[in-house]
């Protein structure tokens, strides 16, 4: 890269990192989750290669997951899908005039 990019902040999450973007500080990498949570104020490119997310449920191993957990984690699954989907093919953003 020609200049070498110039790294001056580092942050512990994702948001954290949106959230300075949204202050106007440069640009950063950031999760899916993290970007369909974005503003108007910001704008989204996804970076290809496209890497795969794993998500994980916890849970304790003294008993399988009751009705509600299941149906939480089913909730979480589509959720997550949805996002991913929405940033291969978000809707058009207003113009900022």
């Amino acid at each position: 890269m020609n200049p070498p990019a110039r790294i001056s902040i580092r942050v512990q999450t994702y948001q954290i990192a949106k959230d300075l973007v949204c202050s106007g500080e440069g640009l950063a990498l950031i999760d899916p989750f993290t970007a369909v949570s974005a503003g108007p104020e910001l704008q989204i490119r996804v970076v290809e290669p496209i890497m795969p997310i794993d998500l994980y449920a916890v849970y304790r191993v003294d008993g399988p997951l009751n009705r509600v957990q299941q149906s939480f984690v089913q909730c979480v699954k589509s959720i997550a899908s949805d996002s991913i989907s929405f940033l291969s093919n978000p809707p058009p953003r207003p113009r900022l005039v």
